[in-house]
């Protein structure tokens, strides 16, 4: 699961994956995708998205074990911000609900 508010960062990486959206919703480009919807890139496409407003809980899937990643942000500024927002959402990570949820921590998987 991505971190529910934390954008990812437009990269690429040279294997095929494939996103399924278990809760909440995502902005990729301009189209707003929602729980149930899903979306493909192919090896080296380069994308980015933003968490909607209860933030996103998605499944990837990818054709391979290992695989390269390139980050296409190189501005200093846009690196000390998402570090900042890392730190400050960290804490909560091990609480937070599931996007949509009414309220308490995601559910514990059995044993």
């Amino acid at each position: 699961m991505v971190p529910q508010r934390l954008p990812l960062p437009r990269h690429s990486h040279d294997a095929d994956c494939l996103y399924y959206i278990v809760a909440g919703s995502l902005t990729l480009g301009t189209e707003t995708l929602s729980a149930g919807d899903g979306f493909f890139v192919p090896p080296n496409g380069a994308y980015a998205y933003v968490p909607g407003p209860e933030g996103v809980e998605v499944l990837k899937s990818r054709n391979a074990d290992h695989f390269n990643i390139k980050f296409m942000a190189g501005n200093p500024a846009f690196w000390e911000k998402a570090v900042e927002t890392v730190r400050a959402e960290r804490p909560g990570w091990g609480v937070q609900s599931r996007p949509g949820a009414k309220s308490g921590p995601p559910p514990v998987a059995a044993e």
